[in-house]
This record gives structure tokens, sequence and C-alpha cells, in this order.
């Protein structure tokens, strides 16, 4: 295919020359397009009414989101950043790289050609894609970029480089494939512009078919998708600038670039008003040339820009007065591009108390206002290339304030941007107003005299809130028979509340003295700003009229009295007498009516007696006050002048007066002493104080009903001696008072006896007056102290003393002190002692003097006390004195001996000792069970062999090391290997003896126990069931049951257990517990089991929980158990009453030891019971003086039955021969 051709003519020197004029003229036009150019606010900005402003991008498409340095870029790849709504792009097929003409390329001046974009684009050869490089850079140096910068500038290719005899057609060369939302406001104006560069001009290079780009700006209202086609969305398209060409552009710029030459123009459409109704907008460029030869542009930043004019509104003048007008000027202005914006309107709803006070006017194109009393509306338009337009709005107010008009009063706006704010204030109305005081420097008749300079003075005030100007003062009417001067004002003009004062002269004639006055009226004038002048008229008379006078002035110096005054302090009076009339006065002189005053004594300022017109005589006198004075509480006085004038005519002055104020000062001083000189030591309930009281009247006031109050209950009446009338006591008198007091326990407790007293006395005037409160605090000598007697009661000890045994002890403490003892406590060091029982006879925890409290508490006896034989204890008591610390008795024992009972037990048995084991060589191990039956812990266990039968030797027993404490076991073994001798026999016969030591090292032998084998087996069990406490009287008191059992047969027991067979509680029956001794019992082994039970309140109805259980053993060598008769425990069950607190317990002496009474009869409530089967099962029912004695019988029927079974078997064999 055949490509056209690109002409750029001219070489050497000629294109030089050209260039350099070309790049001179670029440079130029690039110094005048860059303001115009520079990037606009992000919005206009109110304040600037009538001056242009820059419109504001709602879109703008730089090509440079993409970087296209290694490769071009087309434009359906290309994707545009945040300022460019992140739109991708769309265009005619013709007009994309595909079609072969090197359009819809995003490049710059360093973008390679490569195969890239050769083998996607056959119309991009070497001259196409170097013109468009250069094309970039000159778009760069346009838009004001410095040169480096340029080069990297990015635009978007549109060449139309293929075959001339082709037409390219009109197309989309660029369409937003995203709508635009961000910025879109309804009523708001809209422009489309890009900045294009074309090279090959027609108008540079005419030929046939050469053409030039026409380009056309449209704005797709509403878009949406990709918008219409060539995208495949929808929108209105709206065309707003048809024809534009970079080539002809009368703003454009030529510059060189490279090799070749460029024509750069930013291009710009008409104004778009968006719809009521507008969401969304996109932007076209469209060129409709389809030239093959020329047509070579490329353009960059397609730009959607918001270009809304903007309101702005000034009040002026911005103060004024009431009634007065102010002018709203509201000014459309249009932004720097002065495109045409019809249409806008709005309406402005003043503030209140602003109304309008005549007809708006506008100079806005096809401008229509509509007014009421308090609101504007206007529309109108903005022709192209107008800046701005006004309409104005006069305002008044009825009121005084300040009003302020911003945009919250701009309502139903729309085309135009809210304005800022402006203020206006009206001030009050004009009032203005003078005054004028007229007064003369004659004083009194006496200066009204021939030849008497008179000075009027004119005072003048501005009392308006307006200036005055032109202020004038003018005479209405003078009677003097001379000329007064001419009135003199310094100053003309008088602001608000200024003002100022004129003056005139006139000298009095005779005819004036002989008139008898002298009358003078003037008026003052001024002119305010505005209306009609004000003024205001003042006359002043002076005159020569007789007028005798006399003036009597009254002083007096309080400085000789006390503080407090007392009768005798001095006064002293100065009087001065003046003559204020125009005559003279004879005879003058003073009258006091003080009684008690001394004479007067006179200063006269010429002849005694006498006083010319203005004249003064002085006079002084003193006075001594007296106790009535002070009782009243001031000295009054009064004195007048009296004098004669011309004629015999009588003068009197007005009375003078003067009160001098006397400081009442009652007071009262009361003194106290204590004699403590018949107390104790220590200090006894009913030792006496004696207190001595003295009241002084210390005041300047008389005083009656003295008298003084002690506060200290149980004080005697006091006796007083009084100066004279009883409770009566001038100032300066005093009297004394005695009482006694007997002292209390209280007191003695406290330590101390704090006393205070105040005197009372009342005034003339029946005022009150208390003294000084008067202390005294005599301590008092204490001696705490505390006794304790402790005594015990063995009465309920056993013989001998088992465990839990009790010991009763009693208490007396007694406070053999002085004072009182709180916080009475005894603490006996016994561990394990019960708590203390106290009978208080008084307060719980108090104790007075001389008083006891007894109290108790039980010991159980421990094993230790036992082993100790005797229990030793001590106890103090102690009590705490009032504020001091705590004091104690000396400690109190006692010590109580126990009796002791040490035994042991023991039961021998061999294992095997069956007939089937007596063979040759059979090992039999013999078992010890020693039982510590006694009431003592026994030490030193051993086994003591006595007759044996067989004739080999056995192994000494050994017994596990320790102590064995009462009714503890312990197992001793020994081994022994059988001999044909002792087949030959036929048994093997062996007794043994268990021995152990006391605490006190006494040895303690046990019974002889024997073994014998072979031997029968006779297993058998017994059970022992108690219940614990003896008493049930509480729902959920626990009751504990224990189950003793004894292996009474001569083989060992297995798998012992206990069965429950009847249970009477209503609750949930108590689970029996067994130690793990109880998997295996040897002969003579005991154990114990154990369960609880909580009561219920249908047990204690009830009246007894009653509980039956067997014990259930396996011997060795058999499947049979062995069963135990039934054992029962009953507890009886008792609903507790209120019973009436006992008397506490009397202290008794330790008891004499009873002597041991007799064995008592056999108690049948509780029985041992045994079971087993074979030969020799034996019963037991009987009394259970203790779980000792029973373990000992079982053991000794035990011991027994094995004798009695071994001594059978021998006497078979006897009869066997």
């Amino acid at each position: 295919m055949a490509r056209k051709t690109k002409d750029f003519t001219g070489s050497g020197r000629r294109t030089t020359i050209r260039r350099r004029l070309l790049s001179s003229l670029a440079v130029t036009a690039l110094i005048g397009t860059m303001c115009v150019f520079a990037t606009p606010p992000s919005g206009a900005t109110p304040g600037t009414p009538g001056v242009p402003q820059s419109a504001t991008d709602v879109f703008k498409e730089t090509f440079e989101n993409q970087n296209a340095t290694a490769t071009g870029i087309k434009l359906g790849s290309y994707t545009g950043g945040a300022a460019a709504n992140t739109s991708t792009y769309v265009a005619s097929p013709k007009w994309l790289p595909a079609a072969g003409q090197c359009n819809g390329w995003v490049l710059n001046a360093g973008t390679p050609l490569n195969n890239a974009v050769k083998n996607a684009d056959a119309g991009c050869d070497t001259q196409a894609w170097t013109t468009l490089q250069s094309m970039g850079t000159a778009i760069g140096l346009f838009k004001g970029l410095p040169p480096a910068t340029a080069r990297t500038n990015q635009i978007l290719s549109e060449f139309t480089n293929g075959n001339p005899a082709v037409q390219v057609g009109p197309g989309v060369e660029f369409q937003t494939a995203k709508p635009i939302t961000t910025g879109i406001v309804p009523g708001h104006f809209y422009l489309a512009s890009a900045v294009y560069a074309a090279a090959n001009c027609a108008s540079e290079k005419p030929s046939a078919g050469r053409g030039d780009p026409s380009l056309s700006f449209n704005i797709i209202d509403n878009q949406t998708g990709s918008g219409p086609a060539p995208g495949t969305g929808a929108g209105t398209i709206v065309n707003l600038a048809t024809g534009l060409n970079p080539c002809t552009d009368a703003k454009a710029s030529v510059i060189n670039a490279g090799a070749y030459t460029y024509h750069v123009a930013a291009l710009q459409s008409a104004a778009f008003r968006a719809s009521a109704s507008t969401t969304s907008l996109g932007l076209q460029l469209y060129n409709a040339s389809g030239a093959a030869l020329g047509n070579d542009s490329g353009f960059d930043d397609p730009s959607l820009i918001d270009a809304t004019p903007q309101l702005d509104k000034v009040f002026s003048p911005s103060t004024a007065k009431v009634g007065q007008t102010s002018t709203l000027t509201l000014t459309i202005t249009n932004t720097d591009d002065l495109q045409a914006k019809n249409g806008w309107t709005w309406t402005d709803n003043l503030p209140a108390g602003l109304t309008i006070s005549g007809t708006a006017t506008t100079n806005c194109p096809a401008g229509a206002l509509t007014q009421t009393a308090s609101t504007v509306t206007a529309t109108g338009n903005l022709s192209a290339g107008l800046p701005s337009c006004t309409v104005s709005v006069p305002v008044t107010s009825a009121t005084p304030g300040s009003f302020t008009n911003d945009a919250t009063n701009i309502t139903a706006s729309s085309g135009v941007l809210p304005p800022g704010s402006t203020t206006v204030v009206f001030t009050d109305a004009d009032t203005p107003s003078i005054s004028l005081v007229k007064t003369s420097d004659v004083i009194g008749p006496a200066q009204y005299a021939l030849g008497r300079l008179v000075t009027y003075s004119y005072k003048v005030t501005n009392t308006g809130n307006v200036p005055l100007s032109n202020v004038i003062v003018t005479e209405d009417a003078f009677s003097g028979s001379g000329t007064p001067s001419p009135i003199a004002c310094p100053a003309t003009a008088l602001a608000p509340g200024a003002n100022t004062t004129c003056t005139s002269t006139y000298t009095i004639t005779q005819p004036d003295v002989d008139a008898g006055k002298v009358t003078n009226a003037a008026t003052a004038t001024g002119t305010p700003p505005t209306g009609p002048n004000v003024s205001d008229s003042s006359d002043t008379t002076i005159s020569a009229t007789p007028a005798p006078n006399l003036e009597l002035l009254k002083t007096v110096s309080a400085t000789a009295l006390g503080s407090p005054p007392k009768a005798g302090d001095l006064l002293t009076y100065s009087f001065a007498a003046t003559n204020n009339g125009n005559v003279t006065l004879t005879a003058v002189a003073i009258t006091d009516q003080l009684a008690g005053i001394s004479a007067l004594t006179y200063t006269w300022p010429g002849v005694a007696g006498t006083l010319l017109p203005e004249q003064t005589v002085t006079a002084t006198a003193t006075y001594p006050i007296t106790q009535a004075d002070i009782e009243a509480g001031s000295v009054t006085n009064q004195a007048i002048a009296n004098g004669t004038a011309p004629g015999a005519v009588p003068v009197q002055s007005d009375p003078a007066t003067t009160e001098v104020p006397l400081t009442a000062a009652p007071a009262l001083t009361l003194t106290k002493a204590v004699d403590a000189s018949a107390l104790s030591t220590p200090t006894a309930v009913g030792d006496v104080l004696t207190y001595t009281f003295t009241v002084k009247n210390t005041g300047n006031l008389a005083l009656t009903g003295v008298a003084v109050t002690d506060q200290l209950a149980g004080l005697s009446a006091l006796t007083y001696t009084w100066p004279g009338a009883a409770g009566a006591l001038a100032p300066g008198q005093s009297a004394t008072a005695t009482a006694t007091y007997a002292v209390t326990q209280d007191d003695i407790d406290a330590g101390h006896v704090p006393n205070a007293a105040i005197a009372h006395g009342t005034t003339n005037g029946g005022a009150d007056t208390p003294s000084n409160e008067a202390t005294t605090d005599t301590p008092l000598t204490t001696a705490p102290g505390i006794s304790l007697v402790k005594t015990a009661d063995d009465s309920a000890l056993s013989d001998p003393t088992v465990v839990s045994d009790t010991i009763t002890y009693y208490f007396t403490a007694t406070n053999t002190g002085t004072v009182t003892l709180s916080n009475v406590s005894i603490a006996d060091q016994l561990a394990g002692l019960g708590p203390i029982t106290y009978s208080w006879s008084g307060v719980v925890g108090v104790l007075a003097p001389q008083q006891t409290v007894t109290a108790s508490a039980t010991y159980s006896v421990t094993q230790g006390d036992i082993d100790a034989g005797h229990v030793a204890n001590s106890a103090t008591a102690t009590g705490t004195p009032p504020g001091n610390p705590p004091t104690t008795s000396p400690p109190t024992g006692t010590d109580t001996p126990l009796t002791t009972g040490p035994q042991l037990t023991l039961v021998k048995s061999a294992s095997p000792s069956d007939e089937a084991s007596y063979t040759l060589g059979q090992a039999i191990t013999y078992s010890f069970v020693v039982t510590n039956s006694g009431t003592v812990t026994l030490s030193n266990i051993s086994i003591a062999e006595g007759a044996f039968t067989g004739s080999g030797t056995m192994t000494a027993a050994t017994c596990p090391p320790g102590p064995l404490a009462p009714n503890g076991q312990l197992t001793c073994t020994a081994t022994y290997t059988l001999t044909q001798a002792d087949i030959n026999a036929g048994e093997v016969r062996n007794d043994a003896t268990a021995h152990g030591s006391t605490p006190a090292g006494v040895d303690v032998p046990s019974n002889v126990s024997e073994a014998v084998i072979p031997a029968s087996q006779s297993p058998a069990a017994a059970l022992l069931k108690t219940a614990s406490p003896t008493l049930v009287d509480t729902v959920g008191q626990i009751v504990s049951y224990s189950f003793r059992i004894t292996n009474i047969g001569n083989v060992a027991l297995n798998n012992v257990t206990v069965i429950e067979n009847a249970f009477s509680g209503t609750g949930t029956p108590p689970d029996v517990t067994c130690p793990p001794e109880a998997t295996t019992m040897l002969p003579g082994a005991v154990v114990t089991c154990t369960a609880s039970y909580s009561a219920t309140s249908a047990d204690i109805a009830a009246g007894t929980i009653t509980n039956t259980a067997t014990v259930v053993a396996t011997p060795p060598g058999t499947t049979d158990p062995v069963t135990t008769t039934p054992s029962t425990a009953q507890v009886p069950t008792l609903v507790p009453t209120p019973t009436p607190t006992p008397a506490p317990p009397k202290p008794t002496p330790t008891p004499a030891k009873p002597t041991p009474a007799a064995t008592p009869a056999p108690d049948t409530t509780l029985a041992e019971t045994g079971g087993g089967s074979g030969e020799g099962a034996l019963a037991l029912t009987g009394a259970t003086p203790g779980p000792l004695l029973l373990d000992a019988a079982a053991l000794i029927l035990a011991g027994g039955l094995t004798l009695l079974i071994a001594h059978r078997r021998r006497q078979s064999r006897i009869n066997r021969g």
C-alpha cells in the first residue's frame, strides 16, 4: 500500500533562520500562555466579585498514569489515574492502532519505534513516529514544562498516516469508557478542553487533498457504561464545539521541536449546563476531518471542567442609621474561560430584621427579578466574554443591630457557586439636642457693688447622639444699664456628649445698684448633620437685697477617749460662727446646752462680739464624759449662734449638733482555781475538790445578774461574796465564789476531772455579757489491778483416766484496782481448752473496782496428758484501764494428776496350721498380734518366747519399731521349719508373752498366748457399732457411725466388708468407709470403719434414728463367708425447746479423787456380736464398758478357743493310738 508522503521542506541556512524565528515566537507564545494554563484551584473562592477565576477540573487525563518510555501504549490498553476517574477509553476503529494510521498511541519523545508498534500498526513509520515524538515535547513546552521534563510528556497520537487514496473518515478519537460522577452537580456549567498540536497544516503546505483536523468537543449527558458508539453503553451526546483546529486557532502557538514545526493550541468548548436529572457525564473528542493527507495531530490533557459562575454579595455602606438605606450588591462572576453561562437562578432571603426598601435592579443579560418585602429572586445570563454582572437590592432596618447575609440565606440556587458572607450594621436614628446653663461669679449680695466686674459663664452641652456644628450663644434679654461684652465660645462644634463654656463680662453701674438687680437671658443654638437647628435658653439674676445670715459649725475631737472610753475621759469641742450675710452682726455669742461643758474660749477676727460679712469667730470647750454617758452609748450635744443685724433685727444660726458614739464594751473576766489537797493517793471515790471562782467586771458598763455557771455535774451550789448588791458589779469590781465536788468512779476512770465555768452578766440595756471560759483539769492518781483465782474439777475423770475424760476449770477475776477495766478477758495457755464461758454481773467485758466475773471451761484429756500422768495448766486475766495499756494478773495454775492403766494383749497364731501342711521341711510363720489394751502409750514392744516343743530352732520374733498407742496394734513375726521329729511328735506347741514400757519406764507384760500346729481352722469375727452424738436436736446435725471389727477366730479373714441391714433415717443412707487394713485381718486384729449421716426434720420428729449392720469376711481356702450377727446403734432425737439461761457455776475447790466404785452391772444397750462357722464358733453379748475391754474379752475368748481345739485334737490322736 502506498503511503502518503509528509512534506517537511526547507534546509540549510534558510531553514535554520526560520527555525530560530519560530523558536523565538514559540517562547513568546509560551510566556503568554503559561499563566492561563497554570493548574487551576480546587474550586472557585468567594470574595473576588467581578474578577474571573480559574474553573475547576472534575476530569483530566494527562496520559501519564502508565509509562510509555519502553514502548508505545495502545489507547485500549491504557487506564487513567485518579484525576481521570481511573477511566479506560474507546475510539472509532479507524482511530485506533489496528487501522494502520498510527492513531491511538500513548507515547513520549523517548518511546521507541519497536517491532511491537510496527507489527501492530503499519502506519507508524519512522517519519510518522519521530513527528509524534517531537509533538509530545512541543505540547509539553506549550504547557510550560522545562525542556527536560517536556521530553517525557506523553500524548495520544492522531496521525492518519495511511494510504492517501483511502480516507480515514470522521470518527471519535477519544471517549471515556467510565461515567464521571464525582463533581457532577445539577445546574452547574461544564466545559470540555484539550491541548492539541498539529503538523503539516494545510495553511503551511497547501496542496490538493491536504486537510487540517476539524474537531468537535462533546459531552455525554447521563453516560452509562462506556457510552454510546463507539462504546457499548448509552448517554446523550451534547455537542459543545465544532470546527476546532489548532492550525488556525487564534491563540495557537507555533513551536519548533526536533526537526518539525507544530501549531499548538488549548482548545475549549462552550458551556454545558447540567440538568436536574443529570447524574453523570462523559467526554468525547470527535474529528470530522477524514483527510489522509495532513490531518496530522496529537493531543494531551483532555478535560471536563466545572466552569460554574461564582455568586458574591456585599452591603454598602456597611454601617447606616436605622431607616437609612444600604445596598446589597450580588455579583455573578464568570470563570476565566468567559464562556456564556445562561439561565442561572437564585433567591436571597434577607436576615430577619432587614427589609427591601426600594426596587431591586440588575445589569445581567436577560435578567429578571422578583421581590417581596424580604426576598429577591434573580434569573439571567452571562454572555460569552462577559466577566460579571450584578443585582442591586436596597435594604433598610427599623431596629438597630448587626445583620449577616451568607450562603445559608441563598435558596433555590442553580448555576452559581455559593457566596461568602457580608454584614451590615444599623445604628440608632439621629436625635439632636443641646442644653445651656448660664451662671455668674457674683456670690451673694455683698458682691453686688458699684464697679463690680461680673463674669457670665454659658455652659453649652451636646445632649444628643449626633455631632453639632455652628454652635453659638446669643443674648436674648439684659436688664443692665450698660452693655455686656460679646459672648466668646472656645468651640463651635460639639461631638455627642461634649460641652464648651462660653463667657462674657459686665461692670455693675449705679443704676444697677439703684435697681437692686440685673437679669440676663441667653440662647444656645447648634446645627445637626440633618434637619433643623436645635436650641436651649437659660437666664440668671444678680441682686443686692439685704440678707443677714449667721452659720455655726461645730466639731468634736474624741482623741482623748480611752479604748474603751471610761468616765472622766475628755471631749474637746470646736465652734466656728460665720457671717454669711451682707450686713454686719453685733452681740454675737455661742450657746451650748451640754451640762458640764466648760466655758467657751473665743478667738475674734476683730472687735469682740462683732462679725463683718464673711468674718468668722472660733471657740473651744471641753467636757469630761460620765458613766451615764457611757451607759447611754453616746454624748449628743447641740449649740446655736446668736447675733443682731442693723435695725436691731435678731439673727440666729441653725442648731449645730454633734454626737460622739461611746463604744460600749461590757466585759467579764473569770478566773478559777482548784484545791486538790484533800485527794487520796490513789484517788478514791468521794474525795473532795474545792473550787474558787473570781469574776471581775473588766468592761465599761455596769452589770447586774452576775452569776457563774459551772458545767461540772455534781458540783455543790456556789457560795458568793459580793462587793455590794448581790449580782451587781460596777466597772472594775470583783466578786468571789466557792464550791466543792466529790470525785466519782467515772472521774477516776478518766484519770482527771476537767471542769469549765463561765460567768454571765446583763447590761442596763439588757445585753447578755458572757465572760471567758475558765477551766481547770485536775489529774487523779490511779492504780489499776486485776487478780485471778483458778480451780480444777476432776470429778468426771475415769479410773484409770481415758482419752476425752473432761476436767472443768473455774475462774474468778476480780478488779483489785481503783479504775474500771474494759475488755476484761481470761487467757488460758492450755491447748485444746474449750471456750471460756463468762458470767458477767454488769456490762460484758467491764469490771468496776472490786467487781468480779466468773467463768468456766472444759478440757478433754488427751493421750499426751495420760502419758504425762497429769494436766498442768496456767491462766491470766487481763483488762484495759481508761487511757492506759492493758493490765494483766499474775499467772494462776492448776496441776491435775491422772490415773493410768497400762495393759498389753497378745494373740499368737501360726501359718500354715492345717494338717495337710504339717509335713517335713514346711516353713511355719508365727504372727504375734500385740494390742495396747491399756490407757497409756507403750514403747519398746518385744516378744518373749515361752515353752516350745519343736525339735528345731525358731527365729527370734521381730517387731515394728516405734511406740504403740492405746487401742493400737502391731504384728511381730518369727519363722520355724518343721523337722522329722516334729512330724513324729504329731504337733508343735509354742507360747509367748509380749512386753512394753510405759512413758515412766515401767515394764508391762501381756497375757500368755499359745499356738499349736496342726490346728482346726475356726474363722470368726465380732462387730461393735456405735454412734455419736448421743442426742440429735438440729436439722443437718451430723451423726458419725463407728464400726469396730475384731478377728476373734484363729485364721486370717479377707475382704472384710460392712453391710448395712436396716436404716430408719429419711435422708441419704450413710456410706461406710473401711481402712486398707480391712483387706486382710490376722487373728486378733482390729479395724474401725466409719460413716456419717445428716439428720432431717423427719428424723427429729420420729424420736430416734436406728441403724443395723453386719460384717462379712472370707477365710482362707474357702469361698464360704463368715457373717457376724447384726449390731444396732440408736440415736434419740429431740425437738429443742428454749430453756432459761442457767446461773453461772460457783467456783469450787478441786474435789478429792473418789474411791473407785464396784463395777456396775452390764449395760445391754450395746452389744458386740460375733459369728462364724465351724467348730468353736462363739457369740458375744454383754456390757460395753469400753472397746478395750471388749477387745480384751474377745482376745481371751479366742485364746481359750484355740486351747480347747488343740486339746481336743491331741486327745483324738491319743485315742487313735
